[in-house]
């Protein structure tokens, strides 16, 4: 636990997402460990319930033993106890790509909220807002349990978020004076990829924008996890999405090699074969203020790097 200070001093932020107890150690938390972020974000896939098959997990029950099969891990044991870290679910803490119809899902949501505090009064609830100090707001956005169901067609009616979560995001946003706000969204929100994601809810996706235009917020920078792969992405309106990832699970083209076929056409970073995390050093004394982030790999490399000033 860490408290952010009052004025607007530079700090860390760090994220990353998916581990797999299959793939322990999860050595990769030694090296954030080591870079002593202020805050680190695990964006989604915080354990496997559904892998094995044969072994997942569909109880209260179940789910605990789960979680506790990661915090026996020691490279996560000592990252927890020397680091201020807050969570987000995404698919694997219940099932793979559920929605808000799955039966299990307050039986998942439950067993996260035992092992990731979340601060809200009423318990089915996990997207919230953090403040680190006046530099920057984070907002943590849950893409699961409100969701539509992914086959459904596309439109007005199909819905990431719910309605009451997207007012809210809404507002939150608006009442933000920060210069940066990070929008932590356990699935992409740009990028072509699948149903899964926020491109199978592009109407939603569209409507959000719209709005970023007409209230023209600025700073947005949304972090996300899920593909297993590192990826800078930037749409047309200059909105960034950055994606970090996996922490200990098959990385997107170590999964076959035909899967390194999509990604040649791409015009940006993309790191795909190894495990990653997100630091981002966020300098709001600077004029403008200004972040710099940095993809680092297992040794700690760093992979890519740029920097974003703040609109006036």
């Amino acid at each position: 636990f860490r408290t952010p200070p009052a004025s607007g001093q530079e700090f860390r932020l760090g994220w990353s997402g998916d581990m797999d107890a299959l793939h322990q150690p999860f050595t990769l938390l030694d090296r954030v460990a080591a870079e002593a972020p202020d805050l680190f974000l695990f964006v989604g896939d915080t354990i496997y319930a559904d892998i094995p098959r044969e072994g997942a997990a569909t109880t209260l029950p179940g789910y605990r033993a789960k979680h506790r099969q990661n915090r026996d891990d020691s490279y996560l044991q000592r990252l927890l106890a020397r680091t201020a870290v807050a969570a987000i679910w995404d698919d694997h803490e219940v099932a793979n790509d559920f929605d808000g119809s799955h039966p299990a899902m307050p039986e998942g949501r439950a067993a996260f909220r035992e092992y990731w505090p979340v601060r809200a009064a009423d318990r089915t609830v996990l997207h919230r807002r953090l403040s680190w100090g006046p530099a920057a707001d984070i907002v943590i956005l849950d893409t699961r349990q409100y969701r539509s169901p992914n086959a459904m067609p596309d439109g007005a009616a199909k819905t990431m978020l719910g309605r009451r979560q997207k007012e809210w995001f809404k507002e939150e946003l608006l009442a933000s004076r920060a210069p940066f706000k990070f929008v932590v969204t356990s699935v992409p929100f740009l990028g072509p990829f699948g149903r899964d994601k926020w491109n199978g809810f592009a109407t939603e996706r569209d409507e959000l924008k719209r709005f970023f235009r007409q209230e023209r917020i600025g700073g947005l920078v949304f972090l996300s996890a899920d593909i297993h792969l590192a990826m800078d992405l930037t749409d047309p309106d200059g909105l960034r999405n950055f994606i970090a990832g996996p922490i200990a699970a098959w990385p997107f083209c170590r999964i076959g090699p035909r899967r390194r076929g999509p990604l040649r056409d791409f015009d940006g970073f993309v790191l795909c074969d190894t495990y990653t995390y997100g630091l981002i050093a966020v300098r709001p004394e600077a004029s403008p203020p200004a972040i710099e982030v940095e993809f680092r790999d297992g040794r700690n490399a760093v992979r890519y790097s740029t920097r974003i000033t703040a609109r006036a």
